[in-house]
């Protein structure tokens, strides 16, 4: 029965955390993006928690919106090395250099968070092709968010609310058992 508990704990722990990515992305990517970009945002944004591990942007052109959503069990997947080491995020993370190479799951989240935010940018570029959705353009948008701070500032305003809301959101890093067997 300790498993059930602690296995739902957790699930309301990810959803909490989950919220937090929502509202970090929001305030610290969406609102300033129009200084980045030189033109603010002409759509709208909805971030949400989703009970599955899908984690996405999608855009609805009838509504002019955005949507983003992370994944309560994507979320739950990169807390341990055993279940993280199978997200994009990790092999990102690692062969691009993010975050100095180092894997923890505050930056495997605050790395979602601009993940998903460069899709939401190479869309708004009309670079997002189908069939084409992880190519040149969508890293040159990733790398930037990476090479200007603005992931650092993601990690840290993520972390900062985490902390205040007593959630567990470690900065620990770990190491990948078998760093091959990433996707």
């Amino acid at each position: 029965m300790a498993d059930v508990s602690t296995r739902l704990m957790n699930h309301s722990m990810a959803r909490q955390l989950g919220q937090l990515m929502c509202d970090t992305t929001f305030d610290s990517l969406w609102l300033p993006a129009g200084e980045w970009t030189g033109r603010p945002p002409d759509n709208a944004l909805r971030c949400r928690v989703g009970s599955g591990q899908a984690t996405y942007h999608r855009f609805d052109p009838e509504r002019r919106q955005h949507l983003i959503t992370y994944g309560v069990r994507m979320i739950e997947a990169k807390q341990r090395p055993e279940t993280a080491q199978g997200w994009l995020s990790s092999r990102e993370i690692l062969k691009r250099g993010y975050f100095d190479g180092q894997l923890s799951p505050l930056n495997l989240l605050a790395h979602t968070c601009c993940h998903e935010f460069a899709h939401l940018l190479q869309q708004s570029a009309g670079k997002r092709y189908r069939g084409s959705v992880h190519n040149r353009h969508f890293y040159r948008i990733l790398d930037d968010l990476h090479r200007s701070g603005r992931a650092e500032s993601v990690r840290q305003v993520l972390a900062s609310r985490a902390a205040e809301q007593a959630l567990p959101l470690s900065a620990a890093t770990f190491t990948l058992e078998d760093p091959a067997r990433t996707r």
